[in-house]
């Protein structure tokens, strides 16, 4: 259970910048072009990844019957990768 909390606050900071990257298309506030990288490949790239891998993660300890693997942070995950999905679809 430690492995999959570490997993959810990952997730939760790349989910962070994911909402960032959707700022920054709009307005630009970020004057280094390193840190713009770094939030645009976490928010871009790494936080569809881990939070896909995080929903598979919950779905199979769901199916498993585990107790308490749907707190908050988890919710606010799958919520968050459910508007990802909807974002990039369309």
């Amino acid at each position: 259970m430690k492995l999959l909390l570490f997993f959810n606050r990952v997730a939760f900071v790349l989910n962070i910048l994911f909402f960032i990257c959707l700022v920054m298309r709009m307005k630009s506030f970020i004057s280094s072009q390193e840190l713009a990288s770094v939030i645009i490949i976490g928010g871009w790239f790494l936080s569809v990844v881990i939070n896909f891998l995080l929903a598979v993660w919950l779905i199979f300890l769901w199916l498993r019957k585990q107790e308490g693997i749907f707190n908050r942070l988890s919710l606010f995950n799958l919520a968050v990768f459910i508007f990802q999905l909807l974002y990039f679809s369309i």
